[in-house]
């Protein structure tokens, strides 16, 4: 990535204008949509998509298992690797509620009691690391570069490479997630949120505006019964063939003529790294808790989904 090329786009007015009250691209060309009832086979309603992540740039891997209503039916869940016509490529059973995360090569990091496992692209283990004998659950997180941290029992490691090796001293990570800030492993480059902005910081260079967050992250303004929601508020950042960053919230909570109170909405915009150009938009007020954004590694796609269906989106 050439980050000392980089320049900062205006949004046409025609990007602006294209924000509706519904879910809607202004970028996507012929998305297409999974059907996750038929691809996730005949335990519907009471098995739902809890997670969606792209494995390889053509692949999906999803954590299915039960709806909050049904866990006294369903006490089980299993991951399930998809590709992007649809097609079941493997399945995995799990334990959990947390899927792990994906690493570069097509890796998933599953955690586990004591250490983590690693499995490939056919939800094949490939490796196991073990950082203590016994103890809880491990708490991972990975950089944007494929640097894993794994925390347990208040010892912290990390790990890089294919295979996975440990690195001596451990490196501090700063990972792409709920956190203010997103940057590279080895801090030469950095994006922070500040306020309503995202800010980029080059090492010996000034810190300038890459893009404007005020629409994903929205104020309360000047509303009496409002709250401003930034619990699931998600930043990920993609250093592929394309650039990227994508942040979800789910906006703001306005207040609203219902016996229902206060009403929440999901929120999705993703920029270009390399021009601060926007190239997606998305607002949704149908099933806004379930709903999932996420780039591919390449930065070429977004998948969607509100738990019904998965919705492909080619990014220009």
């Amino acid at each position: 990535m050439d980050l000392s090329t980089r320049f900062v786009t205006a949004m046409s007015p025609a990007i602006v204008a294209c924000a509706l009250f519904f879910a809607q691209s202004c970028f996507a060309v012929e998305p297409a949509v999974l059907d996750l009832h038929s691809i996730l086979g005949s335990a519907y309603p009471c098995s739902v998509p809890r997670a969606i992540e792209f494995l390889t740039e053509d692949e999906l891997v999803v954590l299915a298992g039960p709806s909050p209503e049904c866990f006294a039916a369903v006490d089980s869940f299993e991951i399930v690797a998809i590709s992007l016509d649809g097609r079941v490529i493997a399945r995995r059973p799990w334990t959990s509620t947390d899927m792990g995360l994906t690493l570069p090569s097509g890796r998933l990091v599953l955690p586990e009691f004591g250490g983590v496992t690693i499995v490939d692209e056919n939800l094949r283990t490939i490796q196991t690391l073990r950082v203590a004998k016994r103890g809880g659950q491990a708490e991972i997180a990975a950089t944007d570069t494929g640097i894993l941290s794994i925390t347990l029992d208040g010892q912290s490691h990390s790990y890089f490479g294919t295979p996975l090796t440990e690195v001596h001293p451990p490196i501090e990570n700063s990972h792409s997630g709920t956190g203010e800030i997103v940057s590279t492993g080895d801090g030469s480059w950095q994006l922070t949120r500040t306020g309503d902005s995202l800010i980029e910081t080059l090492r010996g260079g000034l810190p300038r505006t890459l893009a404007d967050l005020s629409w994903v992250i929205p104020p309360c303004e000047n509303h009496d019964l409002c709250q401003t929601d930034t619990t699931a508020l998600q930043f990920q950042v993609v250093l592929g063939k394309k650039n990227r960053i994508l942040i979800t919230s789910h906006g703001v909570k306005v207040p609203i003529t219902s016996s229902f109170g206060l009403v929440s909405n999901f929120r999705a915009q993703a920029f270009d790294l390399d021009t601060g150009a926007e190239v997606y938009r998305e607002e949704d007020f149908f099933r806004p808790r379930e709903r999932i954004a996420v780039l591919s590694p390449d930065g070429d796609r977004l998948v969607t989904s509100d738990g019904l269906s998965a919705i492909v989106h080619p990014l220009e």
